[in-house]
């Protein structure tokens, strides 16, 4: 999950996990998807088949009609220059622990539709956040370690009007 959606916020458009005809059933590597003659699938494959059927299912479409535009920062921070600051869009993004988070800024391609991931980006733990938007809307709620939640500009501006 930590792979996916960090990568999706700083603007990957896919994902290889396994070179399927370079893996060596007679060889051994860490958290290989094979293994043996029979290339029996591992629990990692298995991990890694359910993030990427979570994905496909909840934003899999969406995320194939839009393109990264901005991408920010906010709690422990490797980047000063990335730092969130409040915009026309996001008043303030607020973190029960200082824990990475990103805040990543999206248009659609043929409507020009504005969107805006949050993800929890520590590896390890989980993190509750406030997001306080510009129209006034505030929304409260915990991300996994690696986790994403999106939304729709106009649809969190229409919520206040």
């Amino acid at each position: 999950r930590w792979q996916i959606y960090t990568a999706l916020a700083h603007g990957m458009r896919g994902i290889v996990w396994f070179h399927l005809y370079a893996y060596m059933p007679e060889e051994s590597y860490r958290n290989a998807p094979f293994y043996g003659k029979n290339f029996k699938r591992t629990e990692t494959f298995t991990h890694i088949a359910r993030q990427q059927d979570i994905f496909h299912q909840y934003y899999g479409e969406q995320f194939n009609k839009m393109e990264l535009t901005d991408v920010y920062h906010a709690g422990q921070i490797y980047n000063p220059e990335k730092r969130f600051c409040s915009d026309e869009t996001l008043k303030e993004v607020d973190a029960q622990f200082g824990y990475p988070t990103i805040i990543s800024y999206y248009k659609e391609f043929d409507t020009e539709e504005k969107w805006v991931s949050i993800v929890n980006a520590h590896q390890r733990n989980v993190n509750k956040i406030t997001v306080t938007f510009t129209c006034g809307y505030k929304k409260t709620f915990w991300l996994a370690p690696g986790e994403m939640k999106l939304f729709k500009v106009s649809e969190v501006e229409a919520l206040v009007k």
